[in-house]
This record gives structure tokens, C-alpha cells and sequence, in this order.
């Protein structure tokens, strides 16, 4: 029985020894060092060196898409298409324009007088009303005065020639401040064909002309009355009607309009007289000028010969239209003689100074003015490929 008692105590005695190792063991040990990185700080670091990172850093640009115009813009034709004329060749600068700046500058064109009058573009263009126009100063008198030196009879024969020399003289010094009073940014040129004479008797000579009655208005009424010639003015609407039953003997008409409205059908003999053709200032408003922007603007001025020569080429292919038709018709081309053509410069000569005379009275640069464009047409006539 003792043994048995002393058994069991040598037992409880073990496993209290065992017991207390085993909790001192635990209380004495030491944490095995770890040999994993520290985690990333989010304090800024003062190292001269960037920190690494594995997200690939790009420098933001911007999404704003360039800024685009659409421009309203005023023809000075009395008709939209058939693409001939003036219309044709406001087509054409709409079309060049919107693909040169590659979409950036569309053109509304308002043809038939759809956004203002014939003789109120200047005004149109001046307000904002318009943003860019073909100006006809021979339907605004008093406005642009200057612009009317483009009116000229025989300044030059080569068409070419005579749009790149207007543009010129538009862009220079002597016609500046005419532009910047209606506040307007002078751009490029076009024009209208040659205007000659439309017969329903066959004349050869200038003496011969004078006898007849001539339908003519404006500038070509003016130089056939230096020629000793009697001008009835008679409005377009009724010119075909007077040269059918004899009211007049003849009219004076660039060719696309004696095709147009078919006065061959009346009168069957051409003569090229060379009356003189009509320049057209293309302008833009100033503030739609300045809204464009250095990159635009600089696009813009770098399509001027391209657009000048868009325009001539367009006027001379309904020019060669007309005269197809003509032909067709069995139409007589008539020209004139050396010596009638000494009396014509002599008649261009005169309505040379009386234009020159009438802006000096006025306080204008008339004669600096009317020198520069016949040199700037005889140089463009040296180099043009239109001989």
C-alpha cells in the first residue's frame, strides 16, 4: 500500500518538473530574426535619385480638338449653279479652302442675295452680317473708291495676269486704309470675262460701231461714248428682248452672259473690242479674320495664287464654253484693225485719267494707284503661263 502511495507522488512530482521546464522554456527564447523586405513607406524620400517604380509614367496631353469655322459667305452672283461664272468659282474657293485646312474653315454660300443685297455686301461684310464676300464696287459707288482702279479698261488682255495683279495691289499700302475703314481683311481676286460686243448687223471698224445703237451700262458705256459710239442703257432682264426685235443694234456683254442668255440667237456677229472685264475684291470680316488664329491665317495666305489662279481658270472655261456656242451657231468673229486698236488705247488712256483726276480731287492716292497696277499687270504678263 506505502509502495503504491510513493508510486503516485514520484509521478505528480515528474510531471510538475516537467510542467515548469517547459514554461520556463517558453518565457527565456528569443524571436528568430525574419529576412523578408520592410514594406514600402509612403513617406516622400529625400534621395537625389527618383524612386523605382513599375507603373510607367506619362506626361498628359491634351484631347481639345482644333477649333472649326463655318463661314457665311456672299458670292456677288445673282444665281447658284449651273456651276459656270462666278459661281463656279465660288465653289471652287469654298472647296480649296475647306480642303487645305483640312476641314477646319466651311463655307456657306449664300447665293441670289440671300443674305443681302447686290449693293449692300459692304455693309454686310463691315457688320459681320457676312463673314467674306465678293465685293462689287461698281454697285456700291462711293463705298470702296479705290477698288474701282479693278474696273479699268485696258490694263491688260491676259486675264491671268490682271487677277494676280489686283490681289497684289489690294494687299499693298495704297489701298490698306480703304479695307480697315469698313473693317475688312483684303484676301484675293476674281473677276469676269472680257466684255465685248454682240451684233445683229456685221461691223468690222469702229466707225462702222459708232452709228449703231448699243445697249451698255457702266464703264463700257463710258468707253464706247470716247469712241464716238451712243449708249442706251438697258437693264440685263431686257437686253435680249431689245437685240431680238431691234430696239438696239447690239449690246455689250462679256461672253458667258452672251451665252447665258442666249443673245447669239439675235445677233450673229462677234467683235472683240475688248470693252474691258471687271475685278471683284475677295474680303473677309476682320474680326473672322483675327478669329482664325496665326496657323490658319498663315494657311489661308499661302493659298492666295492657287485660289487667284482657281478663279481665272473657272472664268475662262465658261468663256470657252460661250465661245463653243457661238461657234455652234454660226456666229461671224470679227476682230479689229491695227489702227482701231491705236484708237482704243487712246480711249483707255483718257478713262485712265479721268479716274486718276477724280480720286486727286477726292484726296486719294489716284495716280500712285492706277501706276502700280498697270506694273504689276505687265509683270505678271512677263511670267504668265497663259500666253
Amino acid at each position: 500500500m506505502l509502495a503504491k502511495k510513493t508510486s503516485a507522488l514520484l509521478l505528480c512530482l515528474v510531471l510538475i518538473l516537467s510542467l515548469t521546464a517547459i514554461l520556463s522554456a517558453g518565457c527565456t527564447s528569443e524571436t528568430t530574426p525574419t529576412t523578408s523586405a520592410p514594406p514600402t513607406s509612403t513617406a516622400p524620400t529625400t534621395s537625389a535619385e527618383p524612386p523605382t517604380t513599375t507603373t510607367p509614367v506619362t506626361t498628359p496631353t491634351s484631347t481639345e480638338a482644333p477649333k472649326t469655322f463655318t463661314i457665311k459667305f456672299i458670292p456677288a452672283t445673282s444665281g447658284p449653279p449651273p456651276q459656270k461664272g462666278l459661281t463656279l468659282v465660288a465653289t471652287e474657293w469654298a472647296r480649296i479652302v475647306e480642303e487645305a485646312t483640312n476641314g477646319r474653315i466651311k463655307t456657306d454660300i449664300y447665293f441670289s442675295e440671300s443674305l443681302a443685297k447686290g449693293n449692300d455686301i459692304v455693309a454686310a461684310v463691315e457688320t459681320g452680317l457676312a463673314d467674306a464676300a465678293f465685293l462689287r464696287s461698281h454697285a456700291e459707288p462711293g463705298k470702296i473708291p479705290l477698288c474701282t482702279v479693278g474696273e479699268m479698261p485696258g490694263v491688260s488682255l491676259d486675264l491671268w495676269a490682271l487677277s494676280q495683279a489686283y490681289s497684289d495691289l489690294t494687299h499693298s499700302d495704297l489701298m490698306a486704309a480703304e479695307f480697315a475703314s469698313h473693317n475688312m481683311v483684303p484676301y484675293t481676286a476674281t473677276l469676269i470675262n472680257e466684255t465685248s460686243i454682240i451684233s445683229a448687223k456685221r461691223v468690222t471698224t469702229i466707225e462702222e460701231l459708232t452709228k449703231l445703237k448699243i445697249g451698255a451700262q457702266g464703264i463700257n458705256a463710258k468707253l464706247l461714248s470716247k469712241l464716238g459710239a451712243t449708249p442706251l442703257s438697258i437693264s440685263p432682264p431686257e437686253q435680249y428682248e431689245a437685240l431680238y426685235r431691234g430696239t438696239v443694234d447690239a449690246l455689250s456683254a462679256p461672253i458667258d452672259a452672251i451665252h447665258g442668255f442666249k443673245y447669239y440667237e439675235a445677233g450673229k456677229y462677234w467683235l472683240d473690242i475688248a470693252l474691258g472685264t471687271r475685278m471683284h475684291p475677295v474680303v473677309f470680316n476682320k474680326d473672322t479674320w483675327e478669329s482664325f488664329g496665326p496657323e490658319l491665317q498663315q494657311i489661308l495666305t499661302d493659298l492666295i495664287p492657287e485660289l487667284n489662279t482657281s478663279s481665272y481658270e473657272a472664268i475662262k472655261a465658261t468663256g470657252d464654253e460661250g465661245f463653243d456656242a457661238l461657234r455652234a451657231a454660226g456666229v461671224e468673229f470679227i476682230s479689229l484693225s491695227e489702227e482701231d486698236l491705236a484708237k482704243m488705247n487712246e480711249a483707255y488712256k483718257a478713262i485712265h485719267e479721268e479716274w486718276v483726276a477724280e480720286q486727286e480731287a477726292a484726296g486719294r492716292q489716284g495716280q500712285p494707284l492706277m501706276d502700280k497696277y498697270l506694273e504689276l499687270a505687265e509683270h505678271y504678263k512677263s511670267i504668265s503661263p497663259y500666253k
